[in-house]
């Protein structure tokens, strides 16, 4: 969900540019910036290795039940998390041990592998959030979180943006993903309370495509205007949704006919409207009391 390496870099920038002149800074971090890999804090025995006939989907399934809320808003219980973290740390040790290069004989399908970076990404991307000091946002550790942040992953090591370009971008070309990958922000699509299992992978993301193109925070239309404001993910991403969408038949395909798919005929966006895109909201996608500040 493949860019080209120039489209890559472009997205770089703007995650990282403050003005004109953190521009140049901002590539220079990303090259320089201190790289660490962060162990397994569990390891399976090689009996529970050689006695695993399935990537564990009903653990992690059970850890989303525990700690995304039940209501679909995505937000998760990072403090309940990092008090209690020895099932996702388990689960990380699955993901690290024995994915698809290793025990290929455990994802026999497209999906099972899909589901299995899936899991790997956002189930990372917990441990990146309650490894650090408590915080609010990703926004002021983007370069960290994403890049200079590595862990291990079917016997690799990788840092979040490269299993998310390389391991599911690069390897399916399902513009789909996008809306099952989550980086902890409220800018994200909702995480649901589920696994992606490979049995139900394709309706899974069918409904989180439908869900997030029909939220007005990430797809606004302004008839009056001709002007629809749309979640930079479609901006990041674009040329991802035009592949999609082609791939489907649609030699004319465009970010655009890829939300109309997931919309009703009476909301459809029609062709000709200025497309617009909404900043970012980076605040972690943490559970909170009334008024608190989201807070990990």
């Amino acid at each position: 969900m493949s860019q080209t390496a120039s489209m890559t870099s472009r997205r770089r920038v703007r995650w990282f540019v403050v003005g004109g002149v953190a521009l140049a800074i901002g590539g220079a971090a990303v090259a320089l910036g201190s790289k660490h890999t962060v162990a397994p804090r569990a390891v399976l025995s090689r009996a529970e290795l050689q006695d695993a006939t399935s990537f564990p989907f009903s653990d992690y399934d059970r850890l989303l039940r525990r700690f995304v809320d039940a209501e679909g808003r995505g937000l998760v219980d990072y403090r309940g998390l990092r008090r209690e973290r020895e099932g996702l740390d388990r689960m990380l040790a699955f993901v690290a041990q024995a994915g698809p290069s290793s025990r290929p004989e455990l994802y026999p399908t497209e999906n099972h592998r899909k589901a299995f970076f899936i899991a790997a990404y956002n189930a990372s991307v917990w441990r990146n959030v309650i490894d650090r000091a408590p915080r609010n946002d990703i926004g002021a550790v983007r370069l960290s979180f994403f890049y200079s942040t590595r862990y291990v992953i079917d016997g690799a090591e990788i840092n979040l943006k490269d299993i998310e370009d390389q391991r599911v971008r690069a390897a399916f070309h399902d513009a789909r993903v996008h809306f099952a990958l989550n980086c902890a922000s409220s800018g994200c699509p909702r995480l649901p309370n589920e696994a992606f299992t490979p049995e139900r992978l394709d309706a899974q993301l069918d409904r989180e495509a439908r869900r997030f193109c029909n939220e007005a925070r990430n797809v606004r239309v302004d008839p009056a205007a001709r002007r629809v404001v749309l979640s930079q993910i479609f901006e990041w991403y674009a040329q991802d949704f035009v592949e999609t969408e082609r791939s489907r038949g649609r030699a004319d395909g465009d970010r655009i006919t890829f939300i109309n798919r997931y919309r009703a005929e009476g909301d459809q966006i029609p062709r000709g409207y200025t497309v617009d895109f909404v900043d970012y909201d980076w605040t972690l996608n943490a559970q909170r009391a009334n008024g608190e500040t989201p807070s990990s």
